[in-house]
């Protein structure tokens, strides 16, 4: 990159973090809406499990992890013009949503969405997710250190795992421009179609001592 590329791309850059519209962590009630009000898994179960069934087909084919976005019917307008498949809409605490794939690139411990596309077509397109969900396969919902240290969406971000399995195992955390709460994971099982069993746990990611 050339000196004057380099000038070019950090004016482009924002000056400013924004601030996400939807989320924001209550010590007390930890992921809140800007409401106030919880995040309430009972009420995303239909989305959840047909994302599910995605990320099973997947696994199937491929032996591989998965992801989709989660967005307003606003923003699911900017995706539609780029001919990206969707999963449909869904319910999802704050109205209707729809879930959408990106282009990914799978590995069986790992799913990635290129930077140059997330920065030109999400943040450039000024789309905030309502969320991000991905797969953990067969093993556990958690929030491991790769989660931690790559998955900046500055939004609600949600893991499904033992997707074998019938009940939902999820992890949830939200990540915020220049703060940590994303230390604060939650995993929850589904105990019937409207309870969720939930356990707050503290991430041991991003400890000054950390190496």
């Amino acid at each position: 990159m050339s000196n004057e590329q380099a000038i070019a791309y950090f004016r482009q850059m924002p000056k400013k973090k924004q601030e996400n519209p939807h989320w924001s962590f209550s010590e007390e009630n930890g992921v809140v809406t800007k409401q106030g009000d919880p995040l309430a898994l009972e009420l995303c179960t239909e989305l959840l499990k047909t994302v599910r069934g995605y990320f099973r087909a997947v696994y199937d084919s491929f032996h591989t992890e998965a992801q989709v976005l989660v967005v307003t019917e606003e923003d699911a307008e900017k995706l539609r013009a780029l001919c990206l498949p969707t999963l449909g809409r869904f319910f999802f605490q704050y109205g209707t949503a729809e879930v959408f794939v990106l282009p990914q690139t799978n590995t069986p411990v790992n799913s990635i969405i290129s930077e140059a596309f997330w920065q030109t077509k999400i943040v450039e397109n000024q789309i905030v997710p309502l969320a991000r969900i991905h797969s953990h396969t067969v093993v556990d919902a958690y929030q491991s250190a790769t989660d931690y240290s790559t998955l900046n969406s500055n939004s609600l971000e949600m893991v499904l795992g033992r997707i074998d399995k019938e009940p939902l195992f999820v992890a949830y955390w939200l990540d915020e421009h220049g703060k940590d709460t994303k230390r604060n994971v939650y995993q929850a099982l589904q105990q019937g179609e409207k309870k969720f069993l939930i356990h707050k746990i503290k991430s041991g990611y991003g400890d000054e001592n950390d190496v």
